[in-house]
């Protein structure tokens, strides 16, 4: 469809009309790229309940596309996204009510978006989730849920989660002990670091290489 074909039924009253005109505007994509003019279809599409667009335009502002840099407004928008649906936005208005950033920093909220969006499937809400179950963060301290998604981190790769799942089931603490899991997590988090070293090593040799050939 064409950037006019959506313009015209944006201009009707279109919430869904308006969120591609203003992703076609923000890209730059067909039409000249204005993202002062695309944050306007976001808002107004995002008023009239889209969520996509909700995050788009929270995005837009927290990332200072555009001349309206209010980090509140922002966290707003990203709130009204993540209490309908969206994960990424769980994650991150999680994470400005973790870090006080623009709004004040509330542990215990961020905690609760956090676990909505790891349990929506967003990896990085993960191991932030698990770490304040760890330590007891805005919530008490629960190492078996802690546990529980340290292992789904770890299992995504997330070398730190498999060191911390490792102590918990070494320990014992809140869950059944498992001094063989502990050591496999030990010696992945090992092959892992070593390979990370030769890669490096590799990538430095050859680069040497290079320089002494010139």
């Amino acid at each position: 469809m064409s950037a006019q074909y959506y313009k015209n039924l944006a201009d009707k009253g279109d919430m869904d009309a308006m969120f591609n005109y203003a992703l076609m505007l923000e890209e730059g994509d067909v039409v000249k790229q204005n993202k002062e003019e695309a944050s306007k279809y976001y808002k107004k599409s995002a008023d009239l309940g889209n969520v996509q667009s909700m995050f788009n335009y929270g995005l837009m502002i927290y990332r200072g596309d555009i001349n309206d840099t209010d980090r509140q407004k922002a966290a707003s928008y990203f709130k009204k996204a993540a209490d309908s649906g969206h994960d990424k936005a769980m994650f991150i208005y999680g994470l400005m009510l973790d870090q006080g950033d623009g709004i004040d920093a509330d542990k215990t909220s961020a905690a609760h978006y956090y676990k909505l969006a790891a349990d929506s499937g967003y990896k990085d809400a993960v191991i932030n989730y698990a770490i304040m179950a760890d330590n007891g963060e805005g919530i008490p301290v629960n190492k078996k849920d802690a546990a529980h998604y340290y292992k789904i981190a770890a299992d995504n790769g997330e070398v730190y989660a498999m060191y911390n799942l490792g102590v918990i089931l070494d320990n014992g603490d809140g869950v059944e002990p498992d001094k063989k899991q502990a050591v496999r997590y030990c010696i992945i988090i090992c092959i892992l670091k070593l390979l990370h070293f030769y890669s490096f090593f590799f990538t430095a040799l050859i680069h040497i290489s290079k320089v002494l050939c010139h």
